[in-house]
């Protein structure tokens, strides 16, 4: 009896967190055009922004790359519960290949929800958001040396078009703080130039063999 009302508790706590996320499991659609203080949002197939004192026609070309819809932020009561669900995955996958696949869609998530939070002035929430989302990048270069062969040219140019995407909408952010608050995000820009260069050093390696992502 004891042991079964924890595992009643977990098997809850993955209902709420588990189904919701899948349903939001999805690139982001969000419509941000809505004005701001520091300049305004657009989302066409990613995200976009228009710096203080800039019209629609000066703005920078932006990357294309989707990022996945973070569903329950940081600032939520139950993100606990969503971290833990999280971390029971992780440790579920033993193929060092999902576990890329699944480093990325956290890190895709983080960045959005960093951006997300910064939208409701939650500063500092939104750097340790964006921080801990680069660490899943982190994580995500260390499962390469885990592979028994090189990952398929096309997947690599996905996870660099996805650091790209990551530092434009870091970019963004720090166009949108105080000077103060922003080298945090520089930080995490340093941080995912790094990754880059890891991820490029290993597709340079001398290798026959290949994967392709399921």
């Amino acid at each position: 009896m004891k042991l079964f009302i924890p595992s009643i508790l977990v098997v809850s706590l993955l209902f709420l967190t588990v189904f919701p996320a899948r349903a939001q499991n999805k690139p982001s659609t969000l419509d941000l055009t809505q004005n701001h203080s520091n300049g305004a949002w657009a989302n066409e197939q990613g995200i976009r922004v228009l710096g203080k004192g800039m019209d629609t026609a000066a703005a920078p070309s932006y990357v294309k790359y989707d990022l996945a819809f973070p569903g329950i932020l940081p600032d939520s009561p139950f993100y606990p519960l969503k971290v833990l669900r999280d971390r029971l995955v992780v440790q579920a996958l033993s193929d060092p290949l999902k576990k890329i696949e699944f480093y990325l869609r956290q890190t895709d998530k983080g960045i959005l929800a960093a951006a997300m939070l910064l939208d409701k002035q939650k500063i500092t929430l939104a750097q340790e958001t964006a921080l801990k989302a680069e660490h899943n990048m982190t994580l995500l270069t260390y499962e390469l040396y885990r592979l028994t062969g090189k990952l398929d040219d096309a997947f690599v140019a996905t996870l660099k078009i996805a650091a790209a995407k990551h530092q434009e909408v870091l970019g963004v952010l720090m166009g949108r703080v105080g000077e103060a608050d922003r080298q945090v995000f520089v930080q995490v820009i340093e941080f995912s130039k790094r990754n880059v260069q890891t991820i490029e050093e290993y597709q340079a390696r001398p290798e026959d063999r290949k994967m392709n992502p399921q």
